[in-house]
């Protein structure tokens, strides 16, 4: 059963209230990520790794396979490490379901309680530095522009560079 479909109407209307909050909505991206893309890949592994198994099996004749001893079926060990390979990825695939839902379950725990009610944080440019980005515009050009290539000079930043009060501000 899906995690998703596991959710309760109060875990609906909690998700609701939570989501106004940046640290909470980090969260709910990220279980609804693993929800929505990881467990239904998993999901497709396991209906391939079957369906591979079925058209496998689909080929043999009971009655033909009944009548060869061990030691007459040279195959016979190899499809008994065939066997034995498709029980550990059943097993393995089993597994990482489960730790998907334990994820699931613990982003949901995180999003409800402290972890959940991150602030957001806003950050704000030093002046000397807004006005540089300011003189190049809205011109998409010139933001594409912003890298290493970028000419100091033109927004008046060269100068700014040797100033050690006005590195130790930026910092």
């Amino acid at each position: 059963q899906p995690p998703s479909t596991s959710v309760d109407a109060k875990q609906k209307q909690d998700d609701r209230g939570n989501a106004t909050n940046p640290g909470s909505a980090t969260f709910l991206s990220l279980q609804l990520y693993a929800r929505h893309c990881f467990v239904p890949a998993v999901r497709a592994i396991e209906a391939l790794q079957e369906e591979g198994e079925e058209k496998k099996d689909g080929g043999l004749d009971s009655s033909a396979d009944a009548a060869l001893s061990p030691s007459d079926d040279p195959a016979a060990s190899g499809e008994s490490l065939a066997t034995k390979q498709h029980r550990k990825s059943t097993r393995i695939l089993s597994t990482l379901e489960d730790k998907l839902r334990e994820l699931d379950v613990a982003l949901g725990q995180c999003r409800r309680t402290v972890l959940g009610r991150i602030p957001h944080v806003v950050l704000k440019p030093h002046p000397r530095i807004l006005e540089a980005c300011l003189l190049l515009g809205d011109d998409a050009s010139a933001l594409s522009s912003i890298s290493s290539n970028m000419d100091l000079d033109k927004v008046g930043l060269t100068a700014a560079l040797s100033d050690d009060a006005f590195l130790n501000e930026v910092q």
